[in-house]
């Protein structure tokens, strides 16, 4: 399976993009602009050979971007998250949404 690098370097027109693979399956992108400032991130693995994961990775690039260059504003579509984040790195489900929800309604 070949990685979606034309991916990453299609988002970003501005920027050097290189990924390097490492031996735990994860990749290092470095991305730098011509500035000389560099954004390095080590991802998980299927975000580069998965389009969905891809394309939430390109994401929070782009807003990561946006706030080292003190460029994001509040009305940003940058500035909305996706997804809930978890521990287990797995989506939260409705239930679990209401209940946490409810929970924290009485602790207040």
């Amino acid at each position: 399976m070949q990685p979606l690098t034309d991916l990453y370097v299609s988002a970003f027109p501005g920027h050097d993009v290189s990924l390097q693979p490492r031996p735990d399956g994860t990749f290092v992108l470095a991305l730098k602009s011509a500035g000389n400032q560099a954004l390095i991130k080590v991802i998980a693995g299927k975000t580069v050979y998965s389009q969905a994961a891809a394309n939430d990775e390109i994401l929070s690039l782009k807003r990561e971007v946006l706030i080292r260059d003190n460029a994001l504003s509040g009305n940003s579509v940058h500035c909305t998250a996706h997804k809930l984040p978890t521990y287990s790195g797995q989506e939260l489900s409705l239930r679990a949404m209401q209940s946490l929800f409810n929970r924290r309604r009485i602790s207040l």
